[in-house]
């Protein structure tokens, strides 16, 4: 074989290489994209694309923070192509802009690539996993919040409560735990059924979330009982009681409106029915001085228990 023949197949293996290394690039069942030393795209396949919702055309030459939500996200996306430059594995996850809507969830997978013998960039290879995310969602949603209210459940609220009670040994002031109980759920649940019970729970869920402020949690403690935790009270005892009578009462007064609560039957599909109920509220302030939540929780709910036995519709402190 001459020289020019050997060349010519050198020449031919190097050609096919190349389209062998375009059909990987093109149809990789990941979105790939290259970006240089300034972070701007210089190569962007077919998957990326239809990840980002954006042509080749309208990417190419784009700076990478183009797709990003934020400054913020743009700022922490250009550290981690310091670290993926400096030959480090990088692996993150990303809630990028997608054309059309409002974003979509990405897991990145970045490494250094030499683009010529004087100057590297990175690739960057992108997977969707906003259905792995909405189902983690899911999760975190069935594992800490009530399925009917979308309250915090039982669990969330004691996690929250118990940091609370930590954080009171760096500071003086107090929190308070209302324990409620419904008066009248039972005659309700035996009269019209679980379906006017549910609409009923609904309902006081959001009237108590209308009394309380954001940083405030509202929980679904189990069947007609429920807690609110409120949270920054005064230093001082007595006062601190005064504010949160001023919750309770206001509390209290909402959840004795009277309730229209669908209750549908096979001949009257839209009827509704009022529904008269109250609470019985105890209320037990937790400071430095108390070691758990178990403590508090049990003396909101004698608190509460004391109301119930006094003729309900009413308020205790302990």
């Amino acid at each position: 074989m001459s020289f020019s023949n050997y060349l010519d197949d050198v020449h031919k293996e190097l050609l096919w290489a190349k389209k062998r290394l375009e059909i990987i690039f093109e149809h990789n069942a990941a979105g790939i994209f290259v970006v240089d030393e300034n972070r701007d795209i210089i190569m962007v396949n077919q998957r990326f694309c239809d990840i980002v919702g954006f042509s080749k055309k309208e990417l190419l030459g784009q700076n990478a923070c183009f797709a990003h939500i934020s400054q913020e996200s743009c700022e922490a996306f250009g550290k981690y192509f310091l670290e993926a430059k400096d030959d480090l594995e990088v692996k993150i996850e990303y809630y990028v802009k997608k054309k059309g809507c409002d974003g979509v969830w990405v897991e990145f997978f970045g490494s250094k690539i030499e683009l010529d013998d004087e100057h590297s960039g990175v690739i960057w290879s992108i997977i969707d996993i906003s259905e792995r995310k909405l189902a983690e969602e899911t999760i975190q949603k069935l594992a800490f919040y009530d399925t009917l209210t979308g309250l915090t459940n039982r669990r969330l609220l004691e996690d929250r409560l118990s940091l609370m009670i930590a954080n009171k040994k760096r500071n003086n002031d107090h929190g308070a735990v209302l324990f409620l109980d419904l008066d009248n759920f039972k005659v309700l649940n035996d009269k019209f059924g679980h379906l006017a019970g549910d609409s009923f729970l609904i309902e006081v869920a959001r009237r108590l979330l209308s009394c309380v402020r954001d940083v405030d949690t509202v929980s679904r403690f189990g069947g007609d009982e429920f807690i609110v935790v409120i949270d920054g009270l005064s230093d001082d005892k007595d006062t601190a009681e005064k504010e949160i009578l001023v919750f309770a009462r206001k509390i209290l007064g909402r959840l004795s409106e009277p309730y229209i609560i669908n209750s549908p039957s096979n001949d009257k599909p839209n009827d509704t029915i009022e529904h008269l109920s109250s609470a019985s509220i105890g209320i037990s302030l937790f400071s430095r001085d108390d070691k758990n939540k178990d403590i508090v929780l049990d003396r909101a709910d004698k608190a509460m228990y004391l109301v119930k036995k006094s003729g309900k519709n009413n308020i205790n402190v302990m």
